[in-house]
């Protein structure tokens, strides 16, 4: 299941009685979030905020970058030059004007990157159009995969970041089509196993054509339910209504901004209004977004218990075979044959007593952290054991070699 978040926006989250409140702070909200990141962290309602507190705002915002990235070191050097009262302290409005600057510079600095790649790949004007918003972000991602830096993916790193993405996918069908989006991609490279930056970007393309198409006739009866007067559009307000039947309204500060950001880009011409097709686009990022929030939280989770970026791939990956029915949930069985992939050696009581220790609700079953947070026990249990017998055979050694002298 994914995490259970605490920072739910406590005024502007979707409420199925408040759907007018909502259309107006979604229609603001790239210009509201800082308020309502602040809300939650300010929770004593001082109006101000210690510097640790303000770069963990920045995080929220998704404007702080990574721990020693240049992004997260001029972050907290505009902290550092902030106006601050007698006891250390930051107002609101203060950190406001600074964030405003600071994304306003991180604009400037994306427009030459994002165009850097469009000239570098041959990306299409149409393209870069349709990726522009996410072009940093998938090159990103896309160069992380690419270890040998040949500028090229095969097909199981291509779709370790369809997964990274919001692309993934337990049904075998869909994995089945996938690969078929891969091979008719695959065939046009001049690679006869891998694709490039901009076959990755057609990929994408494709796999979203093919569910927007799945999702339509859904959508297009809810876009004519919405749409009251017949005009073949809807606005911000009516958009919300269904965001909400469908069961897409954002949960926390991120999800918010998420979609107040696919708001605005898909609104070209500020009209404030929507059609199906871009409804349906809506949609789709939409649910792409809550997955890649998922993910990026069990990734963050499996670092914090010093598991690598990789190791956390590799492990994903079996969890997915040994998971056959695509309940996203795994039993002692189910991790036994983990056990036995790894070629980890423990007997099953041990096993079930380890087991039992992570799963807190007593079902019997493990999502993905949770079997990794086992992995991790069975990994120590079974170094201890084995530091012991190491440690036994040494001391037989000595044992032996004393007796010999004596």
């Amino acid at each position: 299941p994914p995490p259970q978040r605490t920072t739910v926006m406590p005024s502007t989250t979707f409420s199925r009685g408040r759907v007018a409140g909502v259309s107006t702070a979604m229609a603001s909200a790239v210009s509201g979030q800082p308020h309502a990141a602040w809300t939650v962290l300010d929770t004593d309602d001082h109006g101000s905020l210690p510097m640790a507190s303000l770069i963990r705002l920045l995080e929220d915002l998704e404007l702080a970058g990574t721990v020693g990235s240049s992004e997260r070191l001029e972050a907290e050097a505009m902290v550092s030059e902030l106006l601050q009262d007698e006891v250390g302290l930051i107002s609101f409005h203060e950190a406001e004007f600074a964030i405003e600057q600071f994304r306003q510079h991180n604009r400037s600095v994306s427009r030459r990157k994002e165009h850097d790649i469009q000239k570098r790949y041959h990306i299409s004007d149409s393209t870069f159009k349709q990726f522009r918003p996410q072009l940093l972000w998938l090159y990103e991602i896309f160069t992380n995969l690419d270890e040998d830096e040949s500028g090229l993916l095969d097909e199981q790193k291509v779709m370790e970041l369809l997964a990274e993405i919001g692309f993934e996918k337990s049904d075998e069908a869909d994995k089945k089509l996938q690969k078929q989006v891969f091979m008719q991609v695959q065939k046009l490279s001049e690679d006869p196993d891998r694709v490039s930056f901009p076959g990755l970007l057609d990929i994408v393309r494709k796999l979203r054509h093919i569910e927007m198409a799945g999702k339509e006739e859904e959508v297009a009866a809810y876009f004519n339910a919405f749409d009251f007067d017949r005009s073949g559009s809807i606005d911000v307000k009516q958009c919300c209504g269904i965001l909400i039947r469908i069961g897409m309204q954002p949960k926390s500060v991120k999800e918010q901004g998420g979609i107040a950001q696919l708001f605005e880009e898909l609104d070209e011409n500020g009209s404030g209004t929507f059609v199906l097709e871009e409804l349906l686009m809506m949609i789709q990022r939409i649910g792409e977004q809550q997955m890649q929030i998922n993910r990026q939280w069990e990734n963050q989770q499996a670092a914090l218990l010093g598991i690598s970026r990789k190791k956390t791939a590799d492990l994903r990956r079996a969890f997915q075979v040994l998971d056959t029915t695509g309940s996203g949930v795994l039993g002692v069985p189910e991790v036994e044959r983990a056990l036995a992939l790894l070629n980890w050696r423990m007997p099953l009581p041990t096993l079930q007593r380890l087991f039992d220790e992570i799963d807190e609700d007593e079902s019997g079953q493990l999502n993905f952290l949770q079997f990794l947070k086992l992995m991790q026990k069975v990994k120590e249990d079974i170094t201890a054991k084995n530091m012991i017998e190491e440690s036994k055979k040494k001391q037989a050694v000595l044992v032996g070699a004393l007796a010999a002298q004596a």
